[in-house]
């Protein structure tokens, strides 16, 4: 079994595989009083998952380490404190098991014990959700026909303005928009409309 700590292109083996590791999986019920039947429990949604491991980095290679190039102890606790800070989720992969998943590290607590060098660590993930959010534009029409109204006699007055004759039209279009409002050059239409 390997145990992969992964935050986008970086990534790290422990070198020693926990002995064991524990996964917490919690539904968010309430236990309600109601008067006449009594306490019930109402079911919730699931809350976010966490694991907890517990090894060792070790000082040196021991036939059961499981990584070709150890690192020194505090190099892989330097690693996971970057990963730890980065505001970043880190991908959780143990191998043999179905766990592959988004996760925070909510906890990581590192020591020597024995003096051989080797750093002891516990590490709790929490599982990381991503979150996508879509928004909808809502167009709110208003059917007071007094609004109605007057909106479609902007529009009309706007097309009559506008279509006077064949021979403006093109001219309009042909022409800049600095010389279609009465500017003589582009920098004076930009000192005076700050465009």
């Amino acid at each position: 079994m390997e145990f992969w700590i992964i935050q986008g292109t970086e990534y790290i083996q422990l070198p020693v595989p926990p002995s064991e590791f524990t996964i917490s999986k919690e539904n968010n019920n309430e236990v309600v009083n109601v008067e006449t039947l009594g306490e019930i429990n109402l079911i919730g949604k699931e809350k976010l998952s966490s694991i907890s491991l517990s090894s060792f980095f070790s000082w040196q290679k021991y036939p059961f380490v499981k990584v070709r190039n150890l690192l020194k102890p505090y190099e892989y606790t330097k690693i996971i404190d970057s990963f730890r800070t980065s505001g970043k989720p880190i991908r959780l992969l143990i191998t043999e098991t179905d766990i592959n998943d988004f996760f925070t590290i909510d906890n990581f607590e590192y020591g020597e014990r024995d003096g051989s060098g080797d750093v002891y660590f516990t590490i709790t993930f929490r599982q990381y959700k991503v979150v996508t959010i879509t928004t909808q534009v809502v167009v709110k029409k208003t059917t007071t026909p007094a609004t109605s109204a007057k909106t479609t006699k902007k529009v009309i007055n706007r097309k009559v303005a506008r279509a006077k004759t064949r021979e403006d039209h093109i001219k309009q279009i042909k022409q800049p928009a600095y010389k279609q409002k009465g500017y003589v050059s582009y920098k004076e239409y930009m000192l005076a409309e700050k465009v």
